[in-house]
């Protein structure tokens, strides 16, 4: 379309085009503006997926160094020290058992002594052979 706006510049000229009246000169901008934007977009969607891709290599490598943080807070200052937090991390709080949860430790710990037959030290001590 510019090719054709320079090579008839001087009838476009004569004329003017569109209610603006505009001549070849004019015409050739907004052309040339309108090509300058695509281009710009054009730019911007190469910057934009080299910089997802950037990202993603980055991801995996950033995923890496946290966890080896982590270790390195918890095991510098503790599993529920509060100073993990400035690392951005939560302590890790145990929860004490209910009275429940202890009952029902007891209760599957003799059913398995009893199922597989085991002793304790003391209860070993007082068999004695039956000869």
């Amino acid at each position: 379309m510019i090719a054709g706006v320079r090579k008839h510049a001087k009838a476009i000229d004569a004329v003017g085009i569109g209610a603006e009246r505009l001549d070849a000169a004019g015409v050739i901008a907004r052309f040339q503006a309108h090509l300058d934007t695509i281009e710009d977009i054009a730019n911007y969607d190469k910057l934009k997926s080299d910089a997802i891709a950037r990202e993603a290599k980055q991801e995996a490598e950033i995923l890496e160094l946290w966890g080896l943080v982590g270790y390195f807070a918890r095991g510098q200052f503790g599993e529920e020290s509060t100073t993990v937090r400035d690392f951005g991390l939560k302590e890790r709080r145990r929860t004490a058992p209910t009275a429940a949860t202890k009952a029902l430790a007891v209760a599957k710990r003799n059913e398995t002594r009893r199922v597989r037959r085991t002793m304790g030290k003391n209860q070993r001590k007082k068999i004695k052979g039956g000869l």
